[in-house]
């Protein structure tokens, strides 16, 4: 319970959960409501969203050490 807790959190550094920049996608809790059917996904559909999900959680970690950094710097 403990890891599935820590790869749902939303992280402070990325923006984004762990288990969503390793897999694409968010875990299942078993509890969700019933989804509509969904269209199958491309492999370059994919790709470009764990990109993009990637690309965003490394300008948050930009973000977060240039924050630091200034924290940092003011004392």
């Amino acid at each position: 319970m403990a890891e599935f807790q820590y790869n749902n959190h939303i992280h402070s550094g990325t923006q984004q959960t762990p288990f969503y920049l390793d897999s694409g996608r968010h875990p299942r809790m078993g509890f969700e409501p019933a989804q509509p059917a969904s269209r199958l996904e491309t492999v370059n559909e994919f790709t470009d969203r764990m990109h993009s999900a990637l690309t965003e959680a490394k300008a948050a970690l930009v973000k977060a050490q240039d924050d630091m950094t200034r924290y940092y710097n003011q004392r």
